[in-house]
């Protein structure tokens, strides 16, 4: 698990820039086998909206972005179909 988490987090890094990043909380909610495919649901909380929505980016392209990315590594690592979920949120 802490893989897939380091796997997310590359693509945070890789998408997003300043301190984003550093202040953001991964967890994992859900992480599930059904049939032959892993489901991995996990939250990134992020300390503003302001913070979720630069995350979130334009029409959601950012964090379609690094779900694509991430899913397709953690695809290779697990060797199996992965439907991951990223589910950006706010403290405030």
């Amino acid at each position: 698990m802490a893989l897939v988490e380091d796997i997310v987090r590359e693509k945070l890094f890789l998408h997003l820039h300043r301190e984003i990043p550093y202040v953001l909380t991964q967890g994992n909610v859900v992480w599930e086998k059904e049939g032959d495919t892993q489901i991995i649901y996990q939250n990134l909380t992020c300390r503003s909206s302001n913070q979720a929505s630069i995350v979130i980016g334009p029409g959601g392209r950012t964090v379609q972005a690094i779900t694509a990315e991430a899913k397709t590594d953690i695809e290779a690592l697990l060797g199996c179909p992965v439907d991951l979920t990223l589910n950006v949120r706010s403290q405030k």
